[in-house]
């Protein structure tokens, strides 16, 4: 049967050791380059898994709008 291919963003940038975590205000800052390229991912995905707590997290809201705006089947935890 088919199954799925994860992508986490976690792990994409998990070598950076948490670079561009301290200036998630700053839209020209390292962490807006992540989302950027996280978006761009994401909007070549079928589907986003938003785990429990997604509303505590601001990337994972932004995950989540971008995905509706994508038309992704949305799967809540």
């Amino acid at each position: 049967g088919e199954g799925w291919a994860v992508i986490c963003p976690h792990s994409n940038t998990a070598f950076l050791g948490g670079e561009g975590e301290r200036d998630r205000d700053n839209p020209d800052g390292e962490w807006a380059k992540f989302i950027n390229g996280d978006l761009a991912i994401l909007k070549r995905c079928d589907a986003i898994f938003m785990m429990s707590n997604w509303l505590n997290s601001k990337g994972a809201q932004i995950e989540h709008d971008a995905a509706v705006g994508f038309g992704l089947e949305i799967i809540y935890e």
